[in-house]
Formats: structure tokens, sequence, C-alpha cells
């Protein structure tokens, strides 16, 4: 498969204008044992203007068109993770066990309240960078011919992500009144000198951040359902009626085939 994305990356320069950038796409999808990929042409600013579904085996633009959506999909899908998940992902959860262990045998209530949000928040921190991590070993191991159950397993988890992190702002913006109250409380019954420093500036800045994570969670779309499987249901079917949105928008920029 190395040979054929090099030739491909040869062969991709035909459909290139002046000063474009060539990307070919390590995804590769077989039509009659011909594996097609999905190349990528950028100006020099970054910005996308032209993409094409070649093979080296063969020039068959009906191949190309069975080829097309399903690679186009996937690259698609593949984008919207790592724009959408990657950063967060990053970022470990187990950087709050410190102050949910200094506060964990606090019997007061009012305290009590604030440590089992925080763990709520870390639970779903772990839950995303888990899905995350399932996501990516699907396609961060280089060079790939995918197929339509490697499409749907991405489009899965790219819903329960969404849920996720939905919660996780919600926590971030809806709580904050709550943090801020704990945080007093933590002072007034003299709590807060136990705490690192790293765990105070963790809650001064959940506090700060408020404005950012309302700005997020209202800037992003509805998630409808009662139950955490409903709302997975629901931004799965967003997915699949947003197939052909994204399908008219590639078609706008395919110089090969013709559609």
């Amino acid at each position: 498969m190395e040979k054929e994305y090099a030739q491909v990356q040869v062969k991709a320069k035909k459909h290139k204008k002046l000063f474009e950038e060539v990307i070919v796409n390590p995804f590769a999808y077989e039509v009659n044992e011909n594996l097609y990929f999905q190349v990528v042409y950028k100006n020099r600013k970054g910005k996308i203007t032209g993409s094409a579904i070649m093979a080296v085996t063969s020039d068959s633009e009906d191949e190309a068109r069975k080829a097309n959506k399903p690679l186009t999909l996937y690259c698609a899908t593949v984008s919207g993770l790592l724009r959408g998940g990657r950063q967060r992902a990053t970022q470990s959860p187990e950087i709050m066990n410190p102050l949910i262990d200094a506060l964990s045998n606090e019997p007061d209530p009012e305290i009590r309240l604030g440590v089992e949000k925080i763990i709520e928040l870390r639970e779903w921190h772990r839950r995303f960078n888990k899905v995350y991590g399932e996501a990516e070993t699907n396609f961060a191991g280089g060079l790939k011919t995918v197929t339509e159950e490697d499409l749907k397993f991405l489009v899965e988890r790219t819903a329960h992500l969404e849920v996720i992190h939905d919660e996780i702002v919600r926590i971030m913006s809806e709580d904050i009144p709550l943090f801020e109250e704990w945080r007093k409380n933590l002072k007034k019954k003299g709590l807060w000198g136990r705490l690192t420093e790293h765990s105070k500036g963790f809650i001064y800045q959940l506090i700060k951040d408020r404005k950012k994570a309302e700005q997020l969670r209202a800037a992003a779309l509805r998630i409808e359902g009662n139950t955490y499987d409903e709302r997975v249901a629901y931004v799965r079917k967003r997915i699949d009626l947003d197939e052909e949105e994204v399908m008219q928008g590639h078609k706008k920029e395919l110089r090969w085939p013709k559609m």
C-alpha cells in the first residue's frame, strides 16, 4: 500500500494548479481490487481549493465515484475528531485527583457537594479521553484501507464525544455558582489551606472560564434527549442527515471524477 500511496502522490499532480500544495490522505477505499485515495489541493494560505479521488492502477470514473462517498465521509469524520477532540484528550483528568483526595473524607454536606461535582467532572473527562482513544486507534496508525464499518465506528464515537463534551461544558458553565459558593465555604471552614497551590489554581481557573464555557455551549448544536443513550442517538441521527450537506460541499471542489 505504501507503493500505491507514493504513486498517487505523483499522479495527483495532473490536477494541480499553480502554487498549490498536494496532500494525499492516508486512507484508501478498495473498488474492484483498486485502491482509491482522496487527494486534497491547498493554496498558499492553507485553504482547500480542490480535491480528487484517484487510484494508481485505474482511471475509471465509475469506480472513483463509488469510492468518493465513503472516502469523503471518513476523511471528514477524522478531520472533525481531530479538530474537536485532540486538544481536550491531551489534558489529563487526573489533575483533579489531589483536590478530590484532600477533601474526600470531609463529612460537611456543603463541602461534599463540591467534591462530588468535581468527581463528576473528572469522570466525564475520563470518559471523553477513553472514547477519543478508541476513535484514534481507527485512524492514527498510518496508511489504512477503510470500510463502511470503519466509518460507522467513527460516527458512533463522534456522537458519544459530542454528548460527553456537552456534559463537561454544562458543568463548567451552569455549576459555576456552586463552585463559587464552595470556594467561599472552603475558606470559611479553614479547609482552603489544605489544598495544594495547583488545586487552588484549578478552582480559580474553573470559575474564571465560566464565560468561555457558556459561549462554547451557546455555539454548539442543541442535543435533545432525556438520557445519555437518547442524546447519543439524537446526535448520530443528525450526523446521518448531514451527510448530504457534506457531500454537496465536497462536490463543489471535486476535480476528478466528474459528478
